[in-house]
């Protein structure tokens, strides 16, 4: 996935992700997930669809670092993402 990088070299996600908790990362991701399935008919199409996946891609790379550094179980992996993800899928969210 490609990133924004400002002139420093530093993904904007990155610094977003230092400044925040993991919990809180996540929850900026989902929402951002959210926000995009929400207008994706209406403003941006194909490109807000590309968007939804890179921060769908980056919630399962975040999560995959942390269960690995956890040592938890896989299956556990993004079960909250995967649960918004359903609901969006299955017209549960209203744009």
């Amino acid at each position: 996935m490609e990133r924004y990088e400002g002139s420093n070299g530093i993904e904007c996600i990155k610094a977003i992700e230092a400044a925040l908790t993991y919990e809180e990362c996540r929850g900026f991701c989902k929402g951002n997930i959210i926000k995009y399935v929400w207008r994706e008919s209406q403003k941006g199409g194909v490109v807000d669809i590309s968007k939804l996946q890179d921060y769908a891609d980056y919630l399962m790379e975040a999560d995959l670092a942390r269960v690995e550094e956890l040592g938890k179980d896989a299956d556990l992996l993004s079960k909250e993402c995967s649960e918004v993800l359903r609901k969006v899928i299955d017209g549960g969210l209203d744009a």
